[in-house]
């Protein structure tokens, strides 16, 4: 539970300026498609990078939103939703 909080904390560090929120707690799947690793939740894949899993869309030149999943156990993990 520390890595979690230490997780945030970090996240309030460095996302100061970008709208983000924790959303939910979700059961996620880690699946691998050839050397890639995934998370499935929802019907949606999130891409693994480095301790978590991000799916992001770009609208336009210098604005992003997307979706973070971030592990807490081997199944249940964090949804944040970030705009920027």
């Amino acid at each position: 539970m520390q890595q979690t909080i230490d997780y945030i904390n970090g996240l309030i560090e460095e996302l100061s300026d970008v709208s983000w929120g924790i959303s939910v707690i979700v059961d996620y799947k880690e699946v691998k498609e050839d050397d890639d690793v995934y998370a499935e939740y929802d019907g949606s894949t999130f891409k693994k990078q480095d301790d978590y899993y991000i799916q992001q869309t770009q609208h336009g030149d210098d604005w992003f939103s997307g979706t973070i999943i971030y592990p807490i156990n081997e199944n249940k993990a964090l949804q944040i939703n970030y705009s920027c």
